[in-house]
């Protein structure tokens, strides 16, 4: 059961604002996770972030599986109108002051209360309260539990009121609790209190003026106390995770380097993929390092050759290839070639032939040229005597050397013979030795080619120039003739040849290409493949590392995960918060306002009549009420054009009258037919208090409904119970009376004839035979009747009355007044021709002009006054006063 009835109410009004089938899933389940221990969330505020947790803790353990579907209390409006006409009882019994059994009829349009402080006044308005409102606000603003408020202290325990009605059908029914309905049929004394004491607060404070005036105050702190932090508290990221998170820090840098290795891995496929293009061989990565590389699947044993290349890879195939030998290309020469070398020797020889001719001619002279030739080579081994004699040279005939020099001259032909026969012959040999080793060569060839030239190996010319050595010289060169054709056979053959050594030359060209372009390619794989080891082997070996960890924080990882599920939903609920409270904030500041809508026109008229005895110029020419939660409540006086803020004008006094007026305004407006005054007119000054009455029993809009009012203030009960005519007072009045018990606690209720209406006194009193006492309350009723009859003249005319006083700081006599009322009613007419003339003669009768009533004011100057040893009242005397009174008390009001 709600205990926090009038915030929970105002709650209910909230959601019936709201578009329910706009609201999404969370916003409607977090909408009845707060209907769901709303107390508990009323109670706790933002301190500590103690109603954040509190929703948290809900969330947690209620949010998955509480329904979204909201339910509202149906609740009555102001378009239905109001449920009933009136109370007719109230029946309490264990109830705060109330001990026992005691039953209340409201069998009257007007029930005046009146009691002392501490009577049980208080206990009767929060019987009404707790029936029509299920709750009560003195315990509200007390933070008192409502059960135990109202529990009876000394029985400790309480029964609930009953409160029947009447409704429109004339039916009596029981009234159920409708705090939204029953809210404003209720005027406390506080709340006009607490509003007047607005004045004195920061102008933050003044916003609040019209929630503490309207009793909305508890619910401005309910719909103000959801933080606007809400995301700090919620776990948005998740206790486990977060712990998880912590511990994680361990395998963080195994986390970076799996993820960076990954990565690289990425980036490696990314190279690999462009590699594969680049290369342009058609072939996958893995094809392409089995082409250079081979595949280890089988044993070279076991395979055939032409798969044994496949098998050990292209770079492998072409090594082999390119180890193998290939010869030079053979020496080669041909046929026309050879034939001009050896015609070419053959020429030499000839010429040599012919200087070794003419050189024997001339055989002597060379003999002696050689001696010559001899002495002059001796000449530095023997300067001084004849090397073959060993004359000296100073005796010989003549110097040896002297004489070989100068028959050398004499021989230069011979000397030159012999040079060109030595140059010829160096030539033969050279020639010879030039066309020998390319025969040589050609036989080796010839050799190898499988070609035949029946050549046989020439040797060195060791021979001195001469016929022997010309003689083998020819003779091979014979030989050499011979072979003419095999030497174009060989040449033929070994130009061939030597093409087959330029191919095989040329692709080994291409394969000594070919492969380092491959190894540059294998590189390249082994490069990639190497570092995707590392990249594999980083990923492999930090996985490892992490596997060991998840192994070991197994359960944190599980619960973690679990955790996930929870966290998302918080982050729903985060935002469905936001939504709702942003919009309970919103018509929490707009209620009030609402509240206010379409009084400005009333409150000035109830304000005005409330201070009906105020200057005019103090009264009020228009009242705006606020339109927003920034607004003040703005005044403007008659005979003045400025606007003013009515907070700062207004003494505190006035500022409770127009707290009133407000009040009085929303009931009329809401067409409320009952009012309960919880002794409000004592926030009020005295000088107010005419005007109040007025308001409350004369004015139409006010005076058709039903009036409970309490007040410890007995004047003003007593001016209320006077202020009616006489039937009136006995149509329209229940009174009843608290008294203090003298002998215990508890409360004495007074339900029978006692009231503070003079002429009901009086006529109690003489059914009584007391007629002293009947005689007192008739001239008090007398006084009270001039006093409202003046009154009542006093706003048509200028009534200036004309009385004698007895001394200067004398009261006027209350026979003076009577005269002048008299004199000046039969001057102006007020009433009717008949009523005005039966006022007049009732004032003729009372002054004693009538022969047949010149006792009655004696009886009434003796009745009121003390007086020893006096004659016995008349009855009939007594009689006619009060109904004298009782008719010019109807006439006169």
């Amino acid at each position: 059961m709600i205990k926090n009835i009038k915030i929970y109410s105002l709650f209910e009004g909230f959601l019936e604002e709201l578009e329910i089938n706009s609201l999404n899933i969370y916003e409607r389940k977090l909408i009845n996770l707060i209907k769901s221990d709303f107390d508990n969330i009323v109670s706790v505020g933002t301190y500590t972030a103690q109603r954040a947790k509190l929703l948290i803790s809900l969330i947690e353990e209620k949010g998955k599986d509480i329904s979204d579907v909201i339910s509202i209390k149906e609740r009555s409006s102001n378009k239905a109108g109001f449920p009933m006409k009136k109370l007719i009882s109230l029946h309490v019994n264990r109830f705060r002051g109330f001990s026992k059994p005691e039953e209340f009829f409201f069998d009257k349009q007007y029930t005046l209360v009146y009691g002392p402080n501490g009577s049980g006044k208080s206990s009767f308005c929060d019987a009404l309260e707790y029936v029509l409102l299920g709750y009560i606000n003195e315990a509200n603003s007390k933070r008192i539990d409502v059960e135990k408020y109202v529990r009876n202290a000394g029985l400790r325990t309480f029964d609930m009121p009953v409160v029947k009605g009447l409704d429109h059908n004339e039916k009596i029914i029981d009234i159920k609790q409708m705090p939204e309905t029953y809210n404003f049929c209720f005027i406390e004394k506080n709340r006009i209190s607490d509003f007047s004491r607005i004045s004195a607060n920061t102008p933050a404070g003044q916003k609040g003026l019209l929630s503490i005036l309207f009793g909305l105050e508890d619910f401005n702190k309910f719909a103000m106390h959801f933080t606007s932090n809400f995301s700090e508290y919620i776990d948005m990221k998740g206790k486990k995770k977060s712990e998880l998170d912590i511990k994680k820090q361990e395998i963080a840098e195994s986390e970076i380097k799996i993820k960076t290795a990954k990565e690289n891995l990425e980036k490696l496929d990314e190279e690999t993929t462009a590699f594969v293009l680049k290369s342009e061989l058609g072939k996958t990565f893995e094809e392409i390092e089995v082409f250079l590389n081979g595949s280890k699947a089988k044993d070279a044993v076991e395979i055939e050759d032409k798969e044994k290349k496949s098998h050990e890879g292209r770079v492998k195939n072409i090594e082999q290839e390119l180890s193998k030998p290939i010869s030079d290309k053979h020496y080669m020469k041909n046929g026309l070639t050879i034939t001009e070398s050896i015609a070419a020797l053959e020429t030499t020889i000839k010429g040599y032939k012919e200087k070794e001719t003419e050189y024997e001619k001339k055989k002597d002279a060379v003999t002696y040229k050689k001696l010559y030739s001899a002495v002059t080579e001796l000449e530095h081994l023997s300067k001084e005597e004849c090397p073959a004699c060993h004359t000296p040279l100073n005796a010989a005939t003549l110097n040896p050397f002297s004489h070989a020099k100068l028959e050398l001259e004499k021989l230069g032909e011979i000397v030159k013979l012999e040079s060109e026969m030595e140059i010829l012959w160096n030539s033969i040999s050279a020639q010879h030795s030039t066309v020998s080793k390319e025969l040589e060569k050609l036989v080796s060839v010839a050799v190898k080619l499988g070609c035949h030239i029946d050549i046989p190996s020439p040797t060195e010319l060791t021979l001195k120039p001469g016929s022997e050595a010309l003689i083998a010289i020819e003779r091979f060169i014979s030989l050499a003739r011979n072979n003419s054709e095999n030497f174009d056979s060989l040449f033929k053959k070994t130009e061939e040849e030597n093409q087959k050594l330029s191919e095989i030359a040329l692709y080994k060209s291409k394969l000594t290409a070919e492969k380092a372009t491959l190894v540059a390619i294998s590189d390249v794989i082994k490069g990639i493949k190497l570092r995707a080891n590392l990249f594999s082997e980083t990923v492999t070996r930090e996985t490892a590392i992490i596997t060991k960890f998840t192994e070991a924080n197994k359960n944190l990882i599980e619960q973690a995960e679990k955790e996930k599920e929870q966290v998302i939903e918080n982050g729903k609920y985060l935002e469905a918060y936001e939504s709702i409270t942003s919009k309970l904030k919103n018509y929490n500041e707009r209620l009030p306002l609402k509240m206010v809508e379409n009084l400005n026109g009333l409150t000035k008229e109830f304000y005005n009549i409330i201070n009906k005895n105020d200057k005019n110029y103090e009264l009020l020419d228009c009242v705006e009420l606020p339109i927003n939660a920034e607004g003040i409540i703005k005044i403007k006086f008659k005979e003045d054009i400025a606007e003013h803020d009515a907070l700062h004008i207004l003494s505190e006094g006035h500022i409770r009258c127009l707290g009133l007026s407000i009040l009085l305004a929303k009931i009329v407006v809401d067409g409320k037919s009952i009012i309960i005054f919880d002794d409000v007119v004592n926030a009020i000054d005295d000088e107010h208090r005419s005007g109040i009455r007025e308001l409350l029993f004369q004015d139409s809009r006010i005076k058709e409904k039903q009036i409970i009012l309490t007040s410890h203030a007995e004047e003003f009960i007593k001016d209320l119970d006077n202020q009616f005519a006489t039937l009136e007072y006995e149509e329209l009045v229940k009174r009843i009376n608290f008294l203090r018990p003298s002998d215990a606690r508890g409360i004495l209720v007074d339900t029978g004839e006692t009231t503070f209406n003079y002429l009901v006194k009086a006529g109690s009193c003489l059914d009584r035979e007391i007629k002293r006492d009947s005689l007192m309350n008739c001239r008090r009723a007398l006084e009270n009747i001039t006093n409202s009859l003046w009154n009542r003249l006093g706003r048509v005319y200028k009534t200036e009355l004309t009385v004698k006083l007895r001394s200067p700081k004398a009261s006027p006599d209350l026979m003076g007044i009577v005269q002048a009322l008299r004199k000046f009613m039969e001057s102006n007419r007020f009433f009717s021709e008949e009523v005005n003339g039966q006022i007049v003669d009732a004032f003729k009768c009372l002054e004693g002009l009538e022969s047949s009533s010149k006792n009655i004011w004696n009886y009434l100057n003796k009745g009121t006054h003390e007086e020893s040893d006096s004659k016995e009242f008349d009855k009939v005397v007594v009689t006619k006063i009060l109904t004298l009174l009782k008719q010019l008390n109807d006439n006169a009001k």
